[in-house]
């Protein structure tokens, strides 16, 4: 969507909307789009900045800021929790690869916290 012909905050919205689809199935590909439109995201936000105090006049405008507010939070919980599963990855994989092997070759398990669950 060209940012002339809709306001800053829709357009930025539409992008960041399309970013938190495009990491429910993290692949390589959509990870640089992610990074792209983000990118495309801040360039619209940041080049409107001037116009804010006379967008942000108009009820519409002050409504698409909190939906771009929402968007971003969204997108920010979602990387984030991209980031902790990798680092448990991560984790696990220095594990293997660091020569924490048992003398059979095999890997030890991970400790998992324990749960009982008693009904009476």
């Amino acid at each position: 969507m060209d940012s002339g012909t809709a306001d800053p905050f829709t357009t930025a919205r539409l992008e960041l909307e399309q970013v938190s689809r495009l990491l429910l199935n993290p692949k390589p590909e959509t990870l640089e789009s992610c990074r792209v439109r983000l990118s495309n995201a801040l360039g619209v936000l940041e080049g409107s900045r001037p116009t804010w105090s006379r967008e942000l006049a108009k009820s519409t405008a002050a409504g698409e800021a909190r939906l771009v507010r929402r968007a971003l939070l969204h997108v920010r919980r979602l990387l984030e929790k991209a980031a902790k599963f990798h680092a448990g990855w991560q984790r696990l994989l220095a594990g293997t690869v660091s020569g924490e092997y048992r003398a059979d070759g095999s890997v030890p398990e991970l400790p998992c916290p324990r749960q009982v669950y008693l009904q009476g």
